[in-house]
């Protein structure tokens, strides 16, 4: 038979592109990731600790809970960004820890689960936005916010403004937040960050709170951060805000700056008194 001279060559797949797809090998799911042996160490400890903290008897349980109140605050500085191992793992446990309260009839037992549970509570964003981390410290104990950490009194001062405000606007009393103000602003003057202490004094409108914690070491921070918020403020948050940079000078004897203050608020007595103050002086 003669050979067809429009014969055209098909090339023809080898294999069914199904069946290929069907032999690929899938990849391979993400392994859980092993804990290390530090790690693995820490979360035992944790889960036991939690577990006995709701021990039915009071003496088991408050040696568990002051164990676990050791070991958070041994790794404290825990937010929401990073969280310290210890915490970590008692942040899973927060159910469990809730459960104990509501079961214990100890009450010093359930101070310091409130205690606990309010440090925790910092590192975790409720559903229906309410501040378990302050409601919790304020069944706990009353006195020892400084032990906690830096980190947990920004968040509770934070806690505390946004408190206060709905209060006020409720005409509900703020008089149990006094305490804690006092501490937390005692606490940062003293760790020198007294921009949060300034700050939260502002939102409780008490800034002559912080005149009294002014010393020759930082009254010049204090001022100089107060004076350059009160440009942000209205009147008459503004006016007070010199004001108490003026008395800070005044207290320290830096006549100059006061001076200064005086003339930018514009009160002629206050600079007659500076004046009288200065010629009157040995």
């Amino acid at each position: 038979m003669a050979e067809d001279k429009d014969a055209v060559s098909i090339c023809a797949l080898s294999e069914d592109p199904k069946e290929k797809k069907g032999n690929e090998k899938k990849p391979r799911e993400a392994e859980p990731q092993k804990l290390s042996e530090e790690d693995e160490y820490i979360k035992i400890q944790v889960e036991l600790l939690v577990t006995r903290a709701g021990d039915s008897n009071p003496v088991l349980a408050a040696t568990a809970i002051q164990q676990l109140i050791e070991l958070l605050r041994t790794n404290k500085g825990g937010s929401v960004a990073s969280v310290p191992k210890p915490l970590k793992y008692v942040r899973s446990m927060y159910a469990q820890l809730e459960k104990a309260l509501k079961d214990t009839a100890d009450a010093s037992v359930a101070v310091r689960l409130h205690d606990v549970l309010s440090f925790v509570a910092m590192t975790i964003e409720f559903p229906d936005g309410r501040r378990a981390s302050l409601e919790h410290k304020l069944q706990g104990t009353q006195d020892d916010l400084a032990e906690w950490g830096h980190e947990y009194l920004r968040f509770l001062a934070g806690s505390i403004s946004a408190e206060w405000k709905e209060r006020i606007g409720r005409a509900e009393g703020v008089n149990h937040l006094t305490g804690f103000i006092r501490q937390i602003v005692s606490y940062m003057v003293s760790h020198q960050d007294e921009p949060t202490a300034v700050d939260l004094l502002m939102e409780v409108e008490d800034m002559n709170a912080i005149l009294p914690l002014t010393d020759s070491h930082n009254y010049r921070r204090i001022a100089s951060y107060l004076a350059a918020v009160s440009k942000y403020l209205t009147r008459p948050m503004d006016t007070a805000a010199l004001r108490v940079v003026y008395d800070i000078y005044v207290k320290m004897e830096s006549y100059n700056e006061a001076l200064l203050v005086a003339l930018q608020l514009g009160d002629r007595g206050l600079v007659k008194g500076l004046f009288e103050k200065c010629y009157s002086a040995p």
